[in-house]
């Protein structure tokens, strides 16, 4: 069913959630138990309460609990609860008539992701370094949803491409575009990026990254920006193992330091480390996109 079209029948939430589970699922926990089992050489992990740890991270709750296995799986855990709400937040959505008022109930929606971050700053002043502001305004769920929450916006407007004549408009895809790339070079390039944690990261740095991305997004999927670049095979080929490149990665950087310090006397600069890291992970996630994702991937293309 296509995000905006009229709902005349019962959702088929049944369908969607085995797809969803099938898109994510098999390969996450092949990943989390290979790190249990230790087949990620070099890489060390806490053994303390592991029963405990393992269980929440197969929930999907190592966005509120540790994510002590592969730090990087915070944000799956946050992106699984959206794919739970996100069915309601598109179905009340599609029950607004006009595009002005579906994309003004989002804004709504926004600015009270960022209101929360508001309140929960003023509630905790005391939070100035990186762990502490991880653990309550980066890592949980509740706290990271309006970046998300602006792909939701962008398929409404995507899905209005040939009725609104603005979107229509290359120019202004070509500057949403580019504005989102250089502001986002600006913010991504600041050297003290997150040594002090101020007002600005607790509350409006994770929409600003977010509409970075949403408008270089936009920009592409209305015709504009660096169309080029994107198109490219080498790109491509990286979009088709990027989850499971996701889910390797960390878990191979010692083996990578390892590998790269038998080229050099001293510690491993990045110019030697990132080819060698690049190698190992690539292969791995090759290794784990054909062994584990892509046959469930052909199972999930089956379902109506």
């Amino acid at each position: 069913m296509r995000l905006g079209e009229r709902i005349s029948g019962p959702w088929p939430w049944r369908s969607y959630l085995a797809k969803r589970v099938l898109r994510i699922v098999p390969a996450y926990y092949a990943t989390l138990f290979l790190v249990v089992l230790g087949a990620f050489p070099l890489y060390q992990f806490s053994q303390e309460f592991i029963g405990l740890r393992v269980g929440y991270h197969l929930l999907f709750l190592q966005d509120y609990f540790p994510a002590n296995f592969i730090v990087a799986f915070w944000s799956l855990a946050v992106e699984e609860k959206f794919y739970i709400i996100a069915p309601f937040i598109v179905l009340g959505i599609t029950k607004v008539p006009k595009l002005t008022w579906r994309v003004t109930s989002m804004l709504i929606i926004l600015l009270c992701c960022v209101g929360l971050r508001i309140w929960t700053a003023v509630r905790h002043p005391e939070i100035n370094n990186y762990q502490q502001f991880f653990f309550v305004f980066r890592s949980p769920f509740h706290m990271t949803l309006d970046p998300i929450l602006l792909g939701v916006l962008l398929a409404f407007l995507y899905q209005a491409r040939d009725k609104v004549n603005w979107l229509q408009s290359k120019s202004m895809a070509h500057l949403v575009f580019w504005a989102g790339a250089g502001t986002f070079l600006v913010v991504s390039t600041n050297s003290g990026m997150l040594d002090v944690i101020t007002w600005w990261d607790k509350t409006l740095q994770p929409l600003v990254i977010g509409l970075c991305f949403f408008g270089m997004t936009y920009g592409l999927l209305f015709g504009g920006g660096a169309k080029a670049i994107f198109r490219s095979a080498t790109l491509f080929f990286f979009a088709r193992v990027s989850y499971s490149l996701y889910l390797v990665h960390l878990a191979l950087s010692p083996l990578a330091m390892a590998l790269a310090g038998m080229f050099t006397a001293s510690t491993p600069s990045l110019i030697v480390f990132f080819p060698v890291f690049l190698g190992v992970s690539v292969a791995a996630s090759l290794l784990l996109h054909y062994g584990v994702e892509k046959p469930f991937l052909i199972l999930k293309a089956r379902i109506p």
